[in-house]
């Protein structure tokens, strides 16, 4: 299905199975080798970069206070990565050292693998709908800013990443308690081995149906359009609140001009004024008081309209986190759009899964995606240090001294 289950793929795969899935452009030896090349070694190192980089993220939210909602909203999305990553890089481990060191009769490891690469499955739950979360509520707070730019506080947003990682974990519970591991006889091989067994047959399919509909279809496919339909939302208004910063800017140095010609064409006009009789200074003062009074208020009501259109403008900090948001949902959607393509094919090509007619190209196009999503997961890490000023900071005071010296 994806790399949740793809740790199970070689328990039932022999030498006749992979002499008759063909892939275009390569004979089978080539595609075989190129399957097992990004299977095990490229998608393994991409799973170590994602869990060095969550880690390093983690580690820099702590220390740089969670003081705000979108630093806590960041913090449980690199937790659920850093969880996700862990574990199926712990599968794919396990699974490749059950490959190379041919422990065949029991396949302990493989069967370890199987059980580390289901959990997986949870925090890749978990950080979809914590995508989702931040996508949603900065679309609310741009969309409706009355109502919505100061709702979600620091508070608010933590008891949103609790709920979303208890009602996933609970979702998840009836797949672990229907199946287990178990020895059986194997004809095949005349010896006992362990294997994936399930003990509730008629809840499993339940649960199953339930499970694959809710977690490959609904959940990937929704929040792919919701994070699509969001990213929409937040570019068009950094580019209106982009225009809306230029045209201030525009006008108040216009009015620093003028008030600077104003005030030099006053001074010129008092020092001409200066040896005129004193029924014309007086004269010129009265016409003089009743036009300031006039500018006075002009100016009051200019200063009051420039008041009322900045309090609609976006702050630098407000549009630092819009960025950073908008930036975390185009990667998510750059991860996620070939998990949904793979899946719908898988769904309507019956020999196109991990055990049809063309499994080896269907297990190319899986590590290939895997490759995509895990180096999303990776990437996320610029987008805090560029985005963030005080993950910045924090970020050179602990590593910058870890780094050599340049000379």
């Amino acid at each position: 299905m994806d790399q949740i289950t793809t740790s199970f793929i070689n328990l039932t795969l022999t030498e006749d199975d992979i002499a008759w899935s063909s892939v275009p452009f390569l004979d089978t030896a080539q595609a075989d080798l190129l399957r097992r090349s990004l299977y095990y070694f490229v998608n393994m190192a991409f799973r170590a970069v994602s869990v060095i980089t969550n880690t390093l993220n983690i580690v820099t939210f702590i220390k740089a206070g969670l003081s705000e909602g979108i630093s806590c909203l960041f913090l449980g999305l690199s937790v659920s990565d850093l969880l996700l990553c862990t574990n199926v890089l712990t599968a794919r481990t396990l699974d490749t050292a059950e490959i190379f060191f041919n422990q065949h009769p029991y396949h302990v490891l493989k069967m370890i693998a199987f059980f580390f690469a289901r959990l997986g499955g949870i925090w890749q739950a978990t950080s979809t709908l914590l995508t989702v979360f931040a996508a949603i509520q900065k679309c609310a707070c741009v969309t409706f800013p009355l109502t919505f730019r100061f709702f979600f506080t620091q508070r608010r947003t933590v008891i949103v990443i609790f709920i979303i990682y208890v009602c996933v974990i609970i979702s998840y519970i009836p797949q672990y308690i229907v199946d287990s591991a178990g020895p059986y006889f194997s004809t095949r091989f005349n010896r006992t081995r362990i294997s994936y067994m399930i003990r509730y047959p008629k809840l499993y399919k339940e649960s199953a149906d339930y499970y694959l509909f809710a977690h490959y279809v609904c959940l990937p496919f929704i929040a792919l359009s919701i994070n699509i339909l969001c990213v929409v939302v937040l570019t068009w208004n950094l580019k209106e609140a982009a225009r809306m910063r230029k045209d201030m800017t525009s006008q108040d140095a216009s009015s620093t001009v003028e008030a600077s010609k104003s005030s030099c064409n006053k001074i010129s006009n008092d020092s001409n004024h200066t040896d005129k009789n004193k029924k014309t200074i007086d004269n010129s003062d009265d016409k003089e008081s009743n036009r300031c009074d006039k500018s006075d208020n002009c100016s009051g009501d200019e200063e009051e309209i420039s008041g009322s259109k900045k309090s609609n403008i976006l702050s630098d900090r407000e549009l630092r986190v819009l960025r950073s948001v908008n930036l975390v949902c185009v990667i998510f959607i750059r991860g996620t759009a070939p998990y949904c393509i793979l899946n719908s094919c898988a769904l309507f090509l019956d020999s196109f899964d991990h055990r049809g007619r063309h499994f080896t190209l269907y297990y190319i196009l899986v590590s290939t995606q895997e490759i995509w999503y895990f180096g999303s997961t990776s990437v996320n890490i610029f987008v805090y240090y560029i985005y963030n000023t005080k993950y910045k900071k924090t970020f050179n005071r602990l590593f910058s001294p870890l780094l050599p010296n340049k000379k």
